[in-house]
């Protein structure tokens, strides 16, 4: 027998006392200690391996906490000598409950500490928009000052704050609620908001006004263009509230409605063209496109006011 075999054999030999002698007397012990009968051979295996594994999980489990008890060790170590500082001032929820169960000493402390924004950030998470508003604007938040000042009701200042931070949107419509017609135009123009300019100057009776914001805004849109015929759609709509009444005003009423009318026409809606063409005016125009439509009674209308000469 060669070297190699009797090792095979000695290591074979090895694993059978280990199963059989050792694994099976603790097989035993279990059946002594609980008063079993004999077990069969595939039941007896299947307790040896339990026999075998729940030391292995015991053994594993101490081996993972010696491992992470040497880790924290190395960890404090590296660390001996520093200090970590608390973070400052970053516990929203603990000043806002601190603040519900003692107010007064809270909002002191914070403001000790010039912590302005944080005590304005606790008043509107308590619901007090007029005191975040104050604090806010301490703070130099003008803009979420306006915020809560409008949460308050005090929708005139905050209309303000909002023109003094360039929301010129929010401010125009502000002052609108507010019975501000004027200010809410200028607001819009800021804006870029020609066709809600319009109507402010028109609620704040200044006409004169709302047709240089629609003259400016035709202007500067091409026609053919969706700008363009975005600026016809308002202009048409604002001007339906400005009636021709004779005077100068009506005379650039009736030109922004003839330059409304053909840019409606190249969008290629021109049933709408030839209404508008005639309201401003332009008879025979309207009186072409009524043709070319099969609108005989309209064409034949227009073109007798365009002899006669309106």
């Amino acid at each position: 027998m060669s070297t190699g075999e009797r090792y095979v054999e000695w290591a074979a030999a090895l694993c059978g006392w280990f199963w059989t002698d050792l694994l099976g007397a603790g097989v035993r012990a279990v059946e002594g200690a609980f008063g079993l009968a004999p077990l069969g051979p595939v039941a007896a295996n299947i307790l040896r391996g339990v026999v075998l594994l729940v030391p292995l999980f015991v053994l594993f489990e101490a081996w993972a906490r010696l491992r992470n008890a040497v880790h924290d060790w190395r960890v404090r170590r590296s660390m001996a000598g520093y200090e970590i500082p608390p973070e400052e001032g970053n516990d929203e929820f603990g000043d806002t409950l601190e603040a519900a169960k003692h107010p007064k000493h809270t909002m002191e402390e914070l403001r000790r500490q010039k912590r302005y924004g944080r005590m304005a950030e606790v008043y509107a998470s308590l619901n007090q928009p007029e005191e975040a508003a104050r604090w806010y604007l301490k703070d130099g938040q003008r803009l979420r000052a306006a915020e809560e000042l409008a949460k308050a009701g005090r929708t005139a200042q905050a209309a303000a704050l909002m023109w003094k931070c360039g929301e010129y949107a929010t401010a125009g419509r502000f002052f609108a609620a507010t019975g501000k017609p004027a200010r809410a135009a200028a607001a819009y123009e800021r804006a870029m908001m020609p066709g809600e300019a319009a109507g402010a100057w028109l609620e704040a009776r200044k006409p004169d006004r709302a047709l240089a914001v629609l003259e400016g805004w035709m202007q500067s849109s091409r026609d053919g263009t969706p700008e363009g015929e975005r600026a016809a759609d308002t202009v048409y709509r604002a001007l339906q509230s400005m009636p021709d009444t004779g005077g100068p005003g009506p005379s650039r009423r009736r030109v922004l409605l003839a330059e409304a009318g053909r840019r409606f026409h190249t969008a290629g809606r021109a049933a709408l063209a030839a209404r508008v063409l005639e309201e401003a005016g332009e008879y025979a125009a309207a009186a072409e496109l009524f043709a070319r439509l099969g609108s005989e009674t309209d064409a034949r209308r227009c073109f007798g006011r365009a002899r006669s000469g309106g």
